[in-house]
């Protein structure tokens, strides 16, 4: 099954942070950000006489705060979404 986020939403993957190379993330702090992986994007377009322009794609590596998204289930596979605006920034030149 794909997801066609609309707007400015975006689903992420967490990535456990055990599985991070390079930026370390406490497990035991909730008010931290959490690490996701792109999994679909929104498809950009006009909201509120706005025009939203998607930057991210599938893959990127990102923190965001887990209260800003909403968390659901699809496959047995615990995802969320979220807006573009809501991700705090993209991680790049992870050592893998």
């Amino acid at each position: 099954m794909k997801l066609i986020p609309l707007f400015d939403k975006i689903v992420l993957r967490q990535i456990s942070t055990r599985q991070n190379k390079g930026v370390i993330l406490p497990d035991t702090i909730s008010e931290s950000p959490s690490m996701g992986e792109v999994v679909y994007v929104g498809t950009g377009g006009m909201l509120d006489g706005n025009e939203i322009n998607i930057i991210l794609k599938e893959k990127d590596k990102v923190l965001f705060h887990k209260f800003t998204a909403s968390e659901f289930s699809i496959n047995n596979e615990s995802l969320y979404i979220i807006k573009q605006s809501d991700i705090l920034c993209i991680v790049e030149g992870e050592d893998e």
